[in-house]
C-alpha cells in the first residue's frame, strides 16, 4: 500500500472508534457500559429483587409530576420508562422511540399522519407502528445462584411487570415504599411460563 504525505481522514478516527467500542456494549437496542450486569427473567422461576432508585438527571422524565415531586430532576425514582418500536426497517430492528427523551419521532409522526388520512386504529400498518412501553430498573437479585447480589439492569415491558406491580400496590398500599433505600421491600416475583419481552 502506497503512503501519501497527505493526512488520512482515518488517522486517529479508527483508534478513537475502537476505544469507543471498548467503553460500551450494545445490548440489543440499548447501549450499556462495558461490564454492565444484565438481569433477564426466565420462565417458571421465582426471584427476589431489590429495586434500587436512581437520581433523575433529565428535565423531561416520562413519569414527571412536578406537583407531587415525582420523577423530577435531582430526586430519586425507581424506573425509567421508554417507548420501543419493533420491526423497523429491512432488518426488523427494535428502536427506542425518540419521544422517550422528548424528541419528535418520525415513526410516530408517520403513524399519526396515516390516522389523520383515514387509516383505522386496527389497521395492521397502524398497529405495527405503535410503540410499546418498557421500563428499565436497577435491581439487585437476592439469594439467586445465577446472579450476584450487585446492581443489574433489568429491561421489561410495562405490561409484563409494572402493570402487575401496580395492581399489587393498589391492593396493599404499604408496599408502595418498596424502592425506598431504608424502608423498602424485597420483591418476590414469580415468572410464569410464556414469552417475556
Amino acid at each position: 500500500m502506497k503512503k501519501n504525505k497527505k493526512k488520512s481522514k482515518f488517522k486517529g478516527a479508527v483508534s478513537r472508534n475502537a476505544e469507543k467500542q471498548n467503553r460500551g456494549s450494545q445490548y440489543g437496542y440499548l447501549r450499556l457500559l462495558k461490564g454492565t450486569n444484565i438481569f433477564k427473567e426466565e420462565p417458571r422461576t421465582r426471584v427476589e429483587l431489590d429495586i434500587i432508585p436512581y437520581v433523575i438527571t433529565c428535565d423531561n422524565h416520562p413519569d414527571i409530576d412536578e406537583e407531587y415531586g415525582i420523577a423530577v430532576k435531582g430526586e430519586l425514582w425507581y424506573k425509567r420508562p421508554y417507548w420501543l418500536h419493533r420491526g423497523v426497517g429491512p432488518d426488523n430492528q427494535s428502536v427506542v422511540c425518540p419521544s422517550s427523551v422528548g424528541k419528535p419521532c418520525p415513526i410516530c409522526e408517520y403513524r399519526a399522519q396515516l390516522l389523520k388520512d383515514g387509516a383505522k386504529w386496527d389497521d395492521d400498518t397502524v398497529k405495527a407502528l405503535k410503540p410499546s412501553m418498557r421500563n428499565l430498573y436497577i435491581v439487585i437479585p437476592k439469594n439467586n445462584k445465577n446472579y450476584s447480589e450487585e446492581p443489574h439492569i433489568w429491561d421489561i415491558s410495562q405490561f409484563l411487570f409494572q402493570d402487575k406491580l401496580n395492581e399489587e400496590i393498589q391492593e396493599n398500599e404499604e408496599y408502595e415504599t418498596f424502592p425506598d433505600l431504608e424502608e423498602g421491600y424485597t420483591l418476590r416475583i414469580r415468572f410464569a411460563e410464556g414469552t417475556f419481552g
